[in-house]
């Protein structure tokens, strides 16, 4: 029987996988990229061995699978960024994994937790069939981008969330957050404001929450959120930001429609919700 992780568990083992490091190498990036030559560097322990575990469990060298690849053949690597580290005490070199795609194409399989192993993962991007089971919290706290999509953007059916249908990302150092295609019905984000968030085309619903008024940057379009939280006079008063809520199911007041901020760029955030209409030419 599949494990369903939660929340915690993701971020015990998270935690304990940083202290075991930390009390066995201090290392120093080198760079985005791998140095020139270094492909023959040794692959950092907890990395190479959270790599056969993801291999294992997702069966990355199966015919079926888009981009396969073994853990022994770095050449088959293509969905594997690598960086350079250093070992400050001893000047020693190694690899880690920057960057990393997966796809879920099997319903019954879950997202490794042990890429939330991987030292220095900068970027996860997660593509998975309709019914597939996903698990986003596996992106740590120094994953910096994060995508999770449908691997056919035309099929109609959800992804599942591993811990329900909550997304949940606190004190995240995100710089770009985008999640399509989930059964998510409720989130909360917590941490870089300057992020891109976008959360489109899951199954958000409720009243869409007033602190992502000081939020620059967040789509919401295609959900099914029937509000705004606080009310439309709030928001038009105090909002400094609108979330992008295309195709909702919020419901448009006509003195709203009136409003300058309406008139001049607002609307272009509500089109497909019911009682929209455009500015007057």
């Amino acid at each position: 029987s599949s494990m369903v992780l939660t929340y915690t568990d993701i971020i015990m083992k998270q935690l304990l996988s940083l202290l075991l490091l930390s009390l066995t190498l201090m290392f120093a990036a080198c760079g985005d990229e791998p140095e020139p030559g270094a492909k023959q560097l040794p692959l950092l322990k907890v990395d190479s061995s959270a790599l056969v575990n993801i291999s294992e469990m997702l069966h990355t060298d199966a015919e079926d699978y888009p981009m396969r690849w073994t853990p022994a053949d770095r050449s088959t690597w293509k969905d594997i960024r690598l960086d350079t580290v250093v070992d400050e005490a001893t000047g020693q070199k190694y690899l880690t994994v920057a960057a990393l795609t997966i796809y879920q194409i099997r319903k019954e399989i879950e997202t490794p937790p042990v890429i939330g192993n991987l030292s220095n993962l900068k970027e996860l991007k997660i593509y998975g069939c309709a019914g597939a089971v996903i698990c986003p919290y596996v992106a740590d706290f120094y994953v910096e981008k994060l995508l999770v999509d449908r691997m056919n953007p035309d099929d109609d059916g959800l992804m599942k969330l591993s811990n329900g249908k909550i997304l949940h990302f606190p004190y995240n150092r995100f710089t770009s957050l985008t999640i399509h295609g989930t059964d998510a019905e409720y989130f909360y984000i917590e941490g870089n404001r300057a992020c891109v968030y976008d959360l489109s085309g899951n199954n958000l619903k409720g009243d869409i929450p007033y602190y992502l008024s000081q939020y620059p940057d967040v789509n919401l379009s295609h959900n099914k959120f029937s509000g705004l939280e606080k009310g439309w006079n709030k928001w038009i008063k105090d909002a400094p930001y609108f979330p992008c809520a295309q195709y909702n199911d919020i419901e448009i007041p006509d003195e709203i429609m009136e409003d300058s901020r309406w008139q001049t760029y607002l609307h272009e955030k509500f089109i497909g919700n019911p009682g929209y209409r455009a500015p007057a030419d």
